[in-house]
C-alpha cells in the first residue's frame, strides 16, 4: 500500500516516534514500523472485523477498490445472506449483485447447509448445489441498497418458492 519511494520517509517518521515513546527496536526495524503503523491506523482484530463485514457487507463493498461506478460493469458480489427452509432441509440464500450499465442487477444463489447436503441430497443435486443453483437476474434497481432492501423484504415462503423453482 505504500509506494516504494515512501517507505524510507515512513520509517524515518516511525523511528522518530518510537524513540520519543521509548519503543524503538534498533535491531528490528519492521517491529518499529509495525508499531507506528498500528498507532496511525488502529485496526480491529480479525474476529471483530469479520462480524462487521458480515453485518455491513454493502459498506465494505462500497469501500473496496475498485467500486464500480455508473456505466462500469462488475463481477457479481454476495452482499446479504439468509437461511431458508425447504422441506426438512436448511439452505442459505445469498443475494449476488453486479453493476450493469447504469443499473444494479442481482440474483439469488442457493446452497444447502453442509449437513443437509451430505445426508439428504443425491450426488447430482450436491454437484448442482455447490454454488450453481441460482435464479435468473430477478433484481434491477438504480441503487444498490434498494436491491438489498427488496431481498430482505422476501418472506421465507417467497425464498422457498424461488428455491423450488430452480431445483432439479
Amino acid at each position: 500500500m505504500v509506494p516504494r519511494d515512501g517507505v524510507r520517509p515512513l520509517y524515518r517518521h516511525a523511528r522518530e516516534w518510537a524513540v520519543k515513546y521509548g519503543v524503538h527496536e534498533a535491531k528490528d526495524p519492521m517491529t518499529t514500523l509495525h508499531r507506528y503503523c498500528r498507532e496511525l491506523l488502529p485496526l480491529p482484530s480479525f474476529d471483530v472485523w469479520l462480524v462487521d463485514y458480515e453485518t455491513n457487507r454493502l459498506a465494505h463493498l462500497k469501500a473496496a477498490a475498485p467500486y464500480p461506478h455508473a456505466g462500469e460493469p462488475s463481477e457479481p458480489v454476495g452482499v446479504e445472506r439468509r437461511e431458508v427452509g425447504h422441506g426438512l432441509e436448511r439452505w442459505e440464500a445469498s443475494l449476488e449483485v453486479f453493476r450493469d450499465g447504469e443499473l444494479w442487477r442481482g440474483y439469488i444463489r442457493f446452497q444447502p447447509e453442509a449437513n443437509d447436503a451430505e445426508v439428504s441430497r443425491s450426488d447430482e443435486q450436491i454437484r448442482l448445489a455447490k454454488g450453481r443453483l441460482r435464479t435468473g437476474d430477478i433484481f434491477c434497481e438504480d441503487e444498490l441498497q434498494d436491491l438489498r432492501d427488496r431481498f430482505r423484504s422476501f418472506t421465507s415462503a417467497t425464498l422457498s418458492a424461488f428455491l423450488r423453482s430452480i431445483l432439479p
